[in-house]
């Protein structure tokens, strides 16, 4: 039989769970829309690993990306009309952006060699992790060019997983240094960056919540 990786929804109200997606192959990375009714995701139940939106409460489904390059990571714009992902469609990992009703992908010219990770903020400027040499370091690109695109972490240590704040100015993202991993929160407008938590293993992916406190 074939192995499969699901997709669950989980009340943390209720402590009900139910599971959303589980075709043959790779379910993963799946975003919820800020209307909360459509999941963009990649799937591979057809051996290419492609972008899909899917209905959060029926079968509907539509496929986004359809090529031999593998996509990963979507997150969605704001207002819920677009999607940014990464693909290797032009050889390294890079970000596109493409409508969430399906349409042509752009490709966004990002910094460094690879550009993975992305995260879109309340006034459309997308973080991501920029590999710079042998490291990665959070860039960030304003789909408004009010602000050039530039580096916000300038300190030693591999930075990957950055996620906005709702105040559209801080992150939170991993970084590694020393064979050891923290939770750093970032001021993107200072680069002035503070450790959120370390521990004895590895930290991944952090999230950073919604609601405004």
């Amino acid at each position: 039989t074939q192995s499969t990786t699901d997709v669950v929804e989980y009340d943390l109200g209720s402590g009900q769970s139910r599971r959303l997606v589980a075709f043959p192959g790779l379910n993963a990375g799946a975003a919820m829309s800020p209307s909360g009714n459509h999941l963009a995701l990649i799937l591979s139940k057809d051996r290419r690993v492609d972008l899909y939106l899917k209905a959060v409460n029926s079968a509907a489904m539509q496929r986004l990306t359809n090529d031999e390059a593998a996509e990963a990571s979507p997150c969605w714009s704001p207002s819920g009309d677009r999607i940014c992902f990464v693909s290797g469609a032009f050889g390294n990992p890079r970000l596109f952006v493409v409508p969430a009703g399906g349409g042509a992908k752009i490709r966004l010219p990002t910094q460094g060699v690879e550009a993975v990770s992305p995260s879109w903020s309340c006034d459309n400027i997308i973080a991501y992790a920029a590999k710079m040499g042998r490291n990665y370091a959070i860039a960030i690109y304003d789909l408004a060019n009010k602000e050039p695109a530039r580096i916000v972490t300038q300190t030693a240590g591999d930075w990957e997983s950055p996620s906005w704040a709702p105040d559209g100015r801080h992150l939170v993202c991993a970084r590694t240094l020393g064979g050891r991993s923290s939770l750093m929160v970032v001021d993107t407008w200072t680069g002035q960056a503070r450790e959120l938590l370390r521990v004895n293993y590895d930290l991944t992916m952090p999230d950073w919540s919604d609601l405004v406190r």
